[in-house]
């Protein structure tokens, strides 16, 4: 796709632009969509139908299910890799026009971070054998890899004088990084079940634009949990064809006393029991439905209570640790509304720093409404 299909106007004229330009006269929606002029768009399709097809058909063959299993879901499996790796070239367009790329480049380095931080954690705690915790970390290094590599072309963007070259490429590798991340994620949800049928498309789909943060980080569980605990995380096949994939025994990054703490990222969960199955079902439906607005204003909320979280602890003679986890898991808004929801008893009020739920959901009710108030106003203001 020319920069022309977008911005509209000759490529003669749109050399001399610069950012600032660029940003205010390149936003096409209709044409990012349209297979004819979105070339990238098609060929990610095409090859995440045939890899996820290849993938379930493989699967069902070597597990020995019914040739009708495998005939139908490996068909499945084509409109599901086109459709998410289609969706996600043409998301990551919509998103690289829409949000500034210095903000974007940021965000995906600090992401790659956080996918190296899961890496080591996978590492270090799973219990699968060292090659499989080899391959997994292969693969994480891999995805952080992309993830820089976009950030790279975001940043590279100059902020003054003309634009427009450096301009297009970013917006083609936000695409093309993003639609990959979509179709990656389509190869795993079906071979492991994770939408339900046919109509899940729509899930794989929404997962791979709008939730594009949470399928980046949900990659980061499936490298971790599949390749670096034992029975490859144990899957768990009573909460197939839903809308995520679980794992039993996949990555969790805390444990106290009563055992592993439970771990989604997505439209991907490790959670060993019903109830926090359930749980962790509450998170994966804020992310379907707020998008970006989920995680990052649930990093935001960690950060904001890290330095109350250890006053906190020293005031009540607490671990340091635990004074933050209190204020900054027990009291996030987030994790407010899935407590509340299913299971209140698990957030004991009688704890120093985890308010009372009267404090609690009032601060959760403001914060929610703030955070989408605040996405909602950059948008109008970017559309403007």
């Amino acid at each position: 796709m020319d920069l022309t299909d977008i911005c509209g106007g000759t490529a003669t004229a749109l050399q001399r632009l610069d950012l600032a330009a660029l940003r205010h006269r390149c936003i096409d929606v209709g044409h990012v969509l349209d297979p004819t002029r979105d070339t990238a768009a098609v060929v990610v399709a095409v090859v995440f139908a045939i890899l996820a097809a290849a993938g379930v058909l493989i699967h069902r063959l070597v597990n020995k299910d019914d040739w009708w299993i495998v005939v139908l879901e490996s068909l499945e499996a084509l409109m599901f890799g086109a459709a998410a790796g289609y969706a996600g070239v043409v998301g990551g367009i919509i998103i690289a026009e829409l949000a500034p790329p210095l903000l974007l480049g940021l965000l995906f380095l600090v992401l790659a971070g956080v996918g190296l931080l899961f890496a080591i954690v996978a590492a270090v705690r799973g219990d699968a054998d060292a090659g499989w915790k080899a391959f997994g970390f292969l693969h994480s290094l891999t995805l952080i890899a992309g993830l820089v590599v976009m950030a790279i072309f975001c940043l590279g963007v100059p902020g003054h004088g003309p634009a427009a070259s450096q301009y297009h490429t970013y917006l083609t590798a936000t695409g093309i990084g993003l639609g990959l991340a979509s179709g990656i994620n389509a190869i795993y949800s079906c071979i492991f079940r994770g939408c339900f049928y046919v109509v899940g498309v729509v899930f794989l789909i929404i997962n791979g634009t709008w939730g594009f943060i949470g399928n980046l980080l949900g990659l980061m569980t499936h490298f971790a949990s599949l390749y670096s605990y034992k029975d490859f995380g144990r899957n768990h096949a009573a909460s197939n064809r839903i809308c995520f994939v679980c794992y039993e025994n996949g990555l969790s990054l805390k444990s106290n006393d009563a055992g592993r703490f439970a771990f989604t990222q997505g439209a991907v969960m490790s959670a060993d029991t019903s109830s926090l199955r359930k749980h962790e079902g509450v998170h994966v439906a804020q992310h379907y439905l707020f998008g970006p607005i989920y995680p990052l204003s649930h990093f935001v909320w960690f950060v904001v209570m890290l330095v109350p979280g250890l006053i906190g602890a020293a005031s009540e003679k607490i671990d340091s640790g635990e004074g933050v986890t209190r204020m900054s898991y027990y009291d996030n808004p987030w994790e407010v509304m899935a407590y509340g929801l299913i299971n209140p008893s698990a957030r004991d009020t009688s704890d120093a720093l985890i308010w009372g739920w009267g404090a609690a959901i009032t601060v959760s009710v403001i914060y929610g409404l703030t955070a989408i108030g605040v996405f909602v106003a950059l948008l109008a203001w970017r559309l403007s």
